[in-house]
């Protein structure tokens, strides 16, 4: 997953997000901090590493806006297992579509991340269509 054409704060997130050290709302809460549990890009669920980047509304409007532009399947995880075994089937090869597919998994859960931390610390927000943009923009520039 990890040694791609991805920027390095990307990859970096990317590998805090596999090991389930994101500190995701609901880690807060349960080491007793008192913060907003509901998540800040759809405000429909608790936020939790699986909501956060597989059952979001919001998430997965970026997902298959990505997908579609690279041409792949839609997305239909509905749980972290599901998300994860679909990841690895994405990447297990050395091929060109898994190479860009590596790459563009980092993107996404950086973007992800960086637009919940923005709405949380800066009270600002994008929409998914921005970042979808931003995500393209980026891979093109650095994919393979």
């Amino acid at each position: 997953m990890y040694m791609n054409a991805a920027r390095l704060k990307s990859e970096f997130i990317t590998w805090i997000q596999l090991h389930g050290k994101m500190l995701t709302t609901d880690r807060l809460s349960k080491w007793g901090l008192d913060v907003e549990k509901t998540c800040c890009l759809c405000q429909l669920q608790e936020e939790s590493r699986e909501h956060l980047f597989v059952q979001c509304t919001y998430v997965r409007r970026l997902w298959d806006r990505i997908l579609r532009w690279m041409n792949r399947p839609m997305y239909n995880a509905t749980t972290w297992e599901q998300h994860i075994q679909w990841t690895i089937n994405n990447t297990k090869r050395k091929s060109k579509e898994a190479q860009v597919f590596k790459m563009m998994y980092a993107e996404i859960t950086y973007g992800i991340w960086n637009e919940r931390n923005r709405r949380i610390f800066e009270t600002r927000l994008q929409q998914w269509e921005t970042i979808a943009k931003e995500i393209i923009y980026v891979s093109c520039v650095r994919g393979p």
